[in-house]
């Protein structure tokens, strides 16, 4: 019945199989659901993965220009013979625009890698409504600029007219 070369063990599994036919419809079903299980995740997890880079990469600068941290300095030098024990503490970074940021927008353009360059301006507000006040933060844009980097037509019900 079987070949003198054929491993013992095939021998054994061929004679499991044979002798338990469901078992072995029920195992081959499994195994197949099992197959199919996974192949599901895999594309699931790959295209979850794929959506959440998109978003992120779409929704923020890649880059961000700031202003220079500010910066204390101690009052008093030491001489090589006194030592210095003052505790300095830098000082609350506020937030500060960047001067002439018209020609620095049009610097970076400048530069070879740069694809798009969007200035956004954000800040806190009160807003008012008869006599609720209310406080928010804001955002400006360009929308030219800005709707190359986040395709927010795309995700948005209307649609942006220039």
């Amino acid at each position: 019945m079987f070949k003198p070369w054929v491993p013992f063990e095939w021998i054994v599994a061929i004679r499991f199989l044979r002798e338990g036919r469901m078992q072995t419809v029920f195992i081959l079903v499994g195994v197949a659901i099992g197959v199919g299980v996974i192949v599901f995740m895999s594309a699931l997890m790959a295209g979850l993965q794929g959506n959440f880079i998109a978003r992120v990469l779409s929704a923020q600068a890649h880059i961000q220009l700031l202003p220079p941290p500010e910066f204390t300095r101690t009052l008093h030098t030491a001489t090589p013979s006194e030592v210095n024990v003052a505790i300095v503490q830098p000082p609350l970074q506020r937030l500060k625009s960047l001067d002439q940021w018209q020609s620095l927008i049009s610097t970076v353009r400048d530069m070879p890698d740069v694809t798009v360059v969007s200035p956004v301006v954000s800040g806190s507000a009160l807003a008012v409504r008869g006599s609720a006040s209310r406080a928010i933060s804001m955002t400006g844009v360009e929308p030219e600029g800005y709707f190359q980097i986040v395709k927010l037509p795309e995700k948005w019900c209307g649609a942006y007219r220039a």
